[in-house]
């Protein structure tokens, strides 16, 4: 009887650490995602700036909407995984 009631034990500890496991895994794939999402947009708006400067005006309400977007993903990285680490965004 003990045997088995160490058995049991045991998977349930086991279960409870892969479950921590595949947490983590999904936490750090969303962190990913977002990085790699304000990543994108830090080109898509350095793209915006020389083209707007290559052509004679920058399209401020463009730069306007990208910068809110990198704010926002910035606050989700703050908000999602205790301030990102330590690092900024661009540093993924």
């Amino acid at each position: 009887m003990a045997f088995r009631d160490d058995v049991r034990s045991f998977a349930g500890q086991a279960q409870r650490q892969l479950e921590q496991g595949a947490q983590q895994v999904q936490e750090m794939l969303e962190e990913y995602r977002q990085r790699r999402r304000f990543n994108e947009l830090a080109r898509e708006l350095g793209r915006t700036v020389y083209h707007g400067r290559k052509h004679g005006g920058v399209d401020e309400t463009a730069v306007a909407r990208i910068c809110a977007q990198m704010a926002a993903v910035e606050e989700e990285l703050a908000a999602g995984t205790g301030g990102g680490g330590g690092q900024r965004p661009d540093q993924a």
